[in-house]
């Protein structure tokens, strides 16, 4: 019996172990799904439809094209260029692409990999190889018959960077870009592809390209004819020794747009304007016939890819979302259906397992997340009474009720109790622009960029009405940015303005009470009331103020860092969550709430170099849930509310010295610098350069300071192996002007070297010049304190010469030179 007792206890101890470690790991951050975001490309095969989006990769079942079914969301970062062959998807990433099985469509897993050491641009695949436009690494094949292992076969470069491509029969069409340069590769043997012909468009820039046999039509992205876009041209290759345009078609298509052939259409998109057009070539592919009909999207179009099977073309729209539509043989179109998006997200607000966005293209949308692996869309409320679109900006729900901030329909009220069918109730359009809203009882609070801040009461919905307001003496079109309501007080960001500090005790007449601003002008978008301590986000800074004496706020602590950009708060517990302008969360120990800690950050996503970030907008916290509202990221959702270990930012501490010139050493003191050397950068806000590292250790790193600034403040930036950064206080950098010591010998014959010894030349030649009288002379050596010289030429017995940096000169040296002519 006692031993049977001992084991109980022994397994209730190991299950109470299993269940706090899993307590401890579900509240662990990690980005557990999203929802939305641009689409970005679009293919499909046997009626399964794979999107790339900002996200990742959606997967949907488009058998009933008028309801696709959401089969799947594969996680990813800004994927875009991708094609799909026999269930599996190849996937273009920064250097290569991954390969992602489909054979289960619900579960979808990378089964392998292949890096091309260069920017993969377009990939196809076909009998099992992947022929690839890999832009600085020309034209690719690799074979993908064993998905776990791809093997290079053959490549081909010519002189100029492939950026796409189209197979036909036995070649591959490909093309340059700014070169103009049109390729026809010979594939039929694939271990070895060569070039069979070449055609430069004349001022060309070869964007994109399709075929149809030995025809090739070219999306010519060159801006010509009255600053408009030259279309797209019709090449004949049937002579590979001597190929022609046989047309150029002025529809405009610019170097956003896309093309594709099939036997006897063609279709052509110019990207930004959301139209779809229409092209025969089944009688005469060299001379495409244009059609009166087309397809549009829509409002606020911008369409990035297409596909067709049979009859049916699917159209991927960034803001749009997905449209299906059938087009005849007389090119009638007909929408069949389609899979919205969000890509503008402003706003959101969950209640129960629906999440509320407010979305500026989509106005209202209603996301089911009764399962937030697979969140789905339900419904949207996207036009007013009018029939015009809802810009949507803020949401707030109560009691099956929907309160909208839009930015150019005023506040929409909805009833939302079934939230399959959002109905209108009223409006309040007596003001413009509502870019914040908070509700108390049964009345709301906005706050306007150009009204500054408005009450309404919302008690009977179906006619709001305004009860007081309170418009600052000054307002500038961009100020106001967010309301925020503790007991009787509403406190109104208003930018550049600060933050007024509102007294609402009579609601008929709210009357300043206090205002916060400091020394430089703050952009405050968002703030939040802890006891006396008021939070306010506004770009770089983080500021804590005591506002119990409301009439005079003081500031406690500022908070700042690189790359900051602090829109957003939202408390939970003794956290506070910032949200970025940079696609990150910041989060602070708020136990002292009169003095947050920074802990570190959740980075959603690294911003490409040739990409916007998205931002957070607006943050939400359901328990252990955090739902972000990430603009053209659409929704994310955030599982956990503690901090990976890796994700802390480095911090200096300290410097010393506080002052130097080129070659000093510095020692930066702090954390989270990590073990493994990685980079720290000198930067005066203009020039930025590298600086030799010594010495790294996790809390201090030792370095020599880099050549080329001015005489004044420099600031350091830190990067550890996350690929997190910190920015240092200001380090005062010195300048010394260069000086000569001694040149030996003082004698030389003509062809051989003397040694000029001194201090501050510079890192290498390039950093300063030599001034020469009376001869030719010639550096054979550089360093900061000893230069090797060379006499090349004397037109007398004594040859004069100085050193010249940024930073000053030397004084004249002479050399005596035996043998001169």
């Amino acid at each position: 019996m006692v031993r049977i007792k001992n084991l109980f206890i022994i397994l209730l101890s190991l299950l109470l172990l299993l269940s706090v470690n899993k307590r401890a790991e579900s509240e662990i951050m990690h980005l557990l799904s999203t929802f939305g975001g641009s689409y970005n490309n679009v293919k499909v095969e046997n009626s399964r439809i794979y999107i790339t989006t900002e996200n990742g990769i959606i997967a949907l079942d488009a058998s009933s094209p008028a309801d696709p079914v959401l089969l799947s969301f594969y996680n990813g970062t800004d994927l875009d260029t991708f094609c799909i062959s026999n269930e599996i998807a190849y996937v273009a990433q920064d250097e290569g692409f991954d390969i992602i099985d489909y054979s289960n469509p619900y579960s979808p897993h990378k089964v392998g990999s292949f890096s091309t050491g260069n920017s993969v641009r377009e990939i196809s695949v076909s009998n099992n190889l992947a022929y690839i436009a890999d832009y600085g690494g020309g034209f690719k094949i690799v074979d993908v018959s064993t998905p776990s292992s791809p093997q290079l076969l053959g490549k081909v470069f010519v002189g100029s960077f492939d950026i796409d491509l189209s197979i036909s029969d036995n070649n591959v069409f490909t093309v340059s870009g700014t070169s103009g340069a049109v390729k026809l590769i010979d594939v039929s043997d694939p271990a070895n592809p060569h070039l069979k012909s070449i055609y430069y468009i004349p001022n060309g820039y070869a964007q994109k390209i399709t075929s149809k046999g030995s025809t090739a039509y070219v999306i010519d992205g060159t801006k010509k004819e009255g600053n408009k876009f030259a279309g797209f041209n019709v090449i004949d290759f049937s002579n590979p020794l001597l190929p022609k345009i046989t047309k150029s078609a002025k529809s405009y298509a610019n170097k956003d747009g896309n093309i594709l052939a099939t036997d006897s259409k063609l279709f052509l998109t110019s990207g930004r304007t959301g139209i779809l057009k229409f092209f025969d070539i089944k009688n005469d592919p060299l001379n495409p016939v244009i059609q009166s009909s087309s397809y549009g999207t829509g409002p606020n179009s911008v369409i990035s890819a297409f596909d067709v099977e049979g009859t049916k073309v699917y159209i991927a729209d960034k803001r749009n979302g997905l449209h299906i539509i059938n087009v005849n043989d007389n090119f009638e179109t007909e929408l069949l259906g389609r899979y919205k998006t969000v890509s503008g997200v402003k706003g959101v607000y969950i209640v129960n397992d629906k999440a509320f966005l407010a979305d500026y293209y989509e106005g209202l949308v209603i996301i089911d997340i009764s399962n937030t692996d697979l969140p789905k869309w339900e419904s949207s409320y996207s036009s007013a009474e009018d029939g015009k679109p809802i810009n949507c900006q803020k949401v707030v729900v109560d009691n099956g009720t929907a309160y909208l901030a839009t930015a150019n329909k005023g506040v929409i009220i909805l009833d939302v109790s079934d939230t399959a069918n959002p109905t209108f109730l009223g409006s309040y359009d007596n003001i413009d622009n509502v870019v914040d809203l908070y509700l108390s009882g049964s009345y709301l609070y906005l706050a306007s960029p150009k009204e500054g801040l408005q009450i309404i009461d919302v008690s009977t919905p179906t006619s709001p009405s305004l009860v007081g307001s309170y418009k600052p003496d000054s307002i500038n079109v961009n100020e106001a940015k967010g309301i925020y309501l503790s007991g009787t007080t509403a406190y109104l960001s208003q930018g550049y303005s600060g933050v007024k500090i509102i007294d609402v005790s009579n609601i008929q007449s709210p009357r300043l009470i206090g205002e916060f601003t400091v020394e430089n002008a703050i952009y405050a978008l968002s703030v939040k009331q802890l006891n006396d301590i008021l939070y306010v986000a506004s770009g770089r800074y983080l500021y804590t103020v005591d506002v119990s004496n409301p009439s005079s706020p003081t500031l406690l602590h500022s908070f700042t860092k690189t790359n900051f950009g602090a829109n957003r708060i939202a408390l939970s517990g003794n956290q506070m969550y910032v949200g970025g302008y940079y696609d990150e969360l910041f989060v602070f120990d708020i136990s002292d709430y009169t003095n947050p800690q920074y802990k570190g950050a959740f980075k959603l996503r690294t911003v490409p170099p040739n990409k916007y970030p998205h931002g957070i907008n607006d943050i939400f916290i359901d328990n252990t849930m955090l739902y972000l509202a990430g603009g053209e990221g659409g929704l994310k959702i955030i599982e956990g509310t503690e901090l990976p270990e890796l994700s802390h930012y480095p911090s200096i501490t300290s410097i010393s010295p506080d002052t130097g010139f080129f070659g000093d050493k510095v020692t930066l003191s702090g954390n989270y610098f990590g073990d493994e050397k990685v980079k720290v950068k000198a930067t005066d806000g203009n020039l930025e350069f590298d600086c030799s590292i010594e010495s790294w250790q996790n809390d201090e790193i030792t370095f020599s300071l880099p050549w080329g600034f001015k005489e004044g403040p420099i600031q350091f930036i830190v990067e550890n192996s996350d690929g997190l950064q910190t920015t240092s206080e200001n380090f005062t950098y010195e300048v010394n002007k260069p000086v000569i010591n001694s040149v030996f010998p003082k004698k030389v014959n003509k062809k051989e070297s003397f040694t000029v010894e001194g201090e501050n030349f510079g890192p290498n030649k390039y950093s300063a010049e030599m001034l020469v009288k009376g001869g030719v002379l010639s550096i054979e050596k550089w360093g900061n304190d000893a230069i090797i010289i060379k006499v090349n030429k004397a037109k007398k017995k004594k040859v004069k010469f100085r050193i010249i940096t940024p930073y000053g000169k030397t004084k004249w040296q002479k050399i005596k030179v035996r043998k001169h002519f």
